[in-house]
């Protein structure tokens, strides 16, 4: 019998919870009298005059941390051929987010802004920086210390690259009431809280 992937009604966001609730319809004989018009017919549909249907919630065993996982990377599948289009690399994009709402930010504050080891950091800013998208101003030639900040390059493809990712929220969170996504967002950021020990930063 098929399943319908719908979520139950009033339970929130799909994907919050350690498992997924579906649905599986039942029909329903009504009979002629209709003295027992929401009686189970488990015998056959001969004598059915008309169909009714309840709907009986199932679990689907699904790890929460591959719910998260899957959402993660059908996300990435849709934002990643935008990112390579735009002529940007992984990585590079929340950095001119973070950059357009604080600009001339230290290079620490942005590596723990975006969630970015020093290392890699260094390397992404060396790339931004010679494809003119960020200027540093060096401190006694350390570059570590150099307040970062974003070119008229770099905020122009910013808003570019922000109307597009737009078009992909707005697919993931289609038929999501506004209450929900505002639930929805603090689920999140709660979940980042729990497992970093830090609050979102954006």
């Amino acid at each position: 019998m098929p399943v319908r992937s719908l979520a139950p009604a009033g339970s929130g966001p799909v994907g919050l919870f350690p498992a997924v609730h579906c649905f599986r319809e039942f029909p329903i004989k009504k009979d002629r009298s209709n003295e027992n018009a929401n009686r189970l017919d488990k015998k056959g549909f001969g004598d059915i005059v008309s169909f009714a249907t309840i709907r009986k919630p199932t679990i689907m065993k699904i790890p929460f941390n591959l719910l998260v996982l899957k959402v993660f990377n059908a996300q990435k599948n849709r934002i990643r051929p935008l990112i390579l289009e735009i002529g940007l690399s992984p990585g590079q994009p929340k950095i001119l987010h973070f950059l357009a709402l604080h600009d001339n930010c230290r290079q620490k504050e942005l590596a723990d802004a975006c969630d970015i080891d020093p290392a890699t950091i260094s390397k992404l800013l060396n790339n931004m920086e010679e494809n003119r998208l960020i200027v540093r101003n060096d401190v006694d030639g350390d570059k570590r210390a150099a307040g970062i900040g974003i070119t008229a390059r770099g905020r122009r493809i910013y808003r570019e690259l922000a109307e597009r990712f737009e078009a992909v929220n707005a697919i993931s969170l289609q038929n999501f009431s506004a209450e929900e996504q505002r639930q929805f967002e603090i689920y999140l950021c709660r979940m980042y809280e729990n497992l970093t020990g830090n609050r979102m930063k954006f």
